[in-house]
């Protein structure tokens, strides 16, 4: 699932955020695949995003690293690193289909 509906929305509003939602995580899978010898925490891809002025909120970041791993299209590593609130977040790399 692209788009997970917790804000019931419908119509229009429900077809443009899965939409969104489709397009971050096909725009996060490419950048992995781009970057495939490196492992990324979630808020280093939004960094990276950043950097080309494109603003993904962390919580739309996580969905797409969960549904590219439940995909199988990325793998969830073992590797943590300290992340931005102090706390250890694991590392994601892409894994190909």
């Amino acid at each position: 699932m692209t788009y997970y509906n917790t804000n019931k929305l419908s119509g229009k509003d429900l077809e443009t955020a899965i939409n969104k939602a489709k397009s971050q995580e096909k725009q996060i899978e490419l950048f992995m695949k781009a970057n495939s010898s490196k492992g990324f925490t979630p808020h280093d891809i939004q960094y990276k995003f950043i950097d080309y002025d494109i603003i993904y909120p962390i919580t739309s970041i996580r969905r797409a690293l969960t549904n590219l791993t439940n995909d199988n299209i990325l793998i969830k590593s073992d590797k943590m690193v300290i992340g931005d609130y102090g706390s250890p977040n694991h590392t994601w790399k892409y894994g190909g289909r």
